[in-house]
């Protein structure tokens, strides 16, 4: 079998995007016998194994069916079993300051944060996202049009707890933290930027974070780009050395969200303006470790760009 998690864990293990299905795919996989279903041996595997499915296999060890978590639901309606996000105990912090230059003229008179997606602002989707996760400690660094920020959020009752931080001035993509040092008191917190949607596992971001005892995690997503015109390689005289056509490249772009140790927040200078590509190579030069959590492309959304955030509003 092979899934999403086999190739990620492939990708952090060798530091490679390129490699084929047999260095990946998982060899002893967790299967069921076609003569061996039953909704008690069903319930039992997924809960002690904590997985969505469960291939079936005959005794040739060919595959000839499926059962996935839903199957166990469905099987017996009374079951009060259920497999709901994991609860993690964190906070979150929502950098929500910036202009938002890449959504003018909408930013010219909302913030980016409240600019709508269907019938609720950006930073909800954020907000909803994490509190499916149990997590209701969320922290909104603030500055552009702030005020409108807050009283939008003040205008109704909520399940969860917003704390609003002040910028005096514009302190970058990581210049902010500081002003939360004496107030974030659990041992990790995520960072995000109020204009992506990501759909991810929050609960496998923090414990793949803690499993490599890092001091930040950087969510990356996987992009192909292929290159619409024949490359050439030529030397200083002109001459072709070598010719490329429609050459594919693959890598990492940073989706804006970060899972940080707390400990992290003595390396960020106070009230001074202090970019997140900073931190990280500061971080480095300091021997810290930093990884990355990689996420595919389908899983993330840059509404910060005024075309990705028109391509939404069809969708939605």
């Amino acid at each position: 079998t092979i899934t999403d998690g086999d190739i990620r864990r492939y990708i952090i293990n060798t530091g490679e995007l390129d490699g084929t299905i047999e260095n990946i795919y998982n060899k002893n996989p967790i299967i069921l016998y076609d003569n061996q279903l039953s909704f008690e041996l069903l319930r039992e595997y997924f809960l002690d194994n904590k997985i969505d499915l469960i291939p079936i296999v005959n005794k040739e060890l060919e595959l000839v069916d499926y059962r996935i978590w839903s199957d166990i639901l469905s099987f017996n309606p009374t079951s009060k079993l259920s497999k709901q996000a994991v609860e993690i105990d964190t906070s979150v912090v929502i950098m929500a300051g910036g202009k938002g230059t890449r959504l003018a003229p909408l930013t010219y008179v909302l913030p980016k944060p409240l600019v709508p997606i269907g019938d609720r602002p950006i930073i909800e989707y954020t907000i909803k996202s994490f509190f499916s996760y149990g997590i209701k400690d969320f922290y909104i660094t603030l500055n552009y049009k702030g005020e409108m920020i807050e009283a939008y959020f003040n205008s109704f009752k909520k399940d969860y707890k917003i704390s609003f931080v002040y910028e005096d001035d514009y302190l970058g993509t990581a210049g902010s933290l500081s002003l939360l040092s004496d107030r974030l008191t659990k041992d990790n917190f995520f960072v995000i930027n109020c204009d992506v949607l990501l759909n991810i596992d929050y609960s496998d971001v923090l414990a793949f974070h803690k499993r490599y005892n890092a001091c930040m995690t950087i969510v990356g997503c996987l992009k192909n780009y292929k290159v619409p015109y024949g490359i050439l390689e030529t030397d200083i005289d002109g001459n072709v050395k070598a010719f490329t056509e429609k050459p594919e490249y693959n890598f990492y772009i940073n989706t804006g969200l970060y899972l940080l140790n707390k400990k992290v927040l003595s390396f960020i200078p106070k009230s001074s303006y202090f970019d997140m590509s900073s931190l990280i190579k500061l971080l480095l030069e300091k021997g810290e470790r930093v990884i990355s959590y990689p996420i595919i492309e389908k899983n993330y959304i840059d509404i910060g760009e005024l075309e990705n955030y028109k391509r939404l509003l069809k969708i939605v």
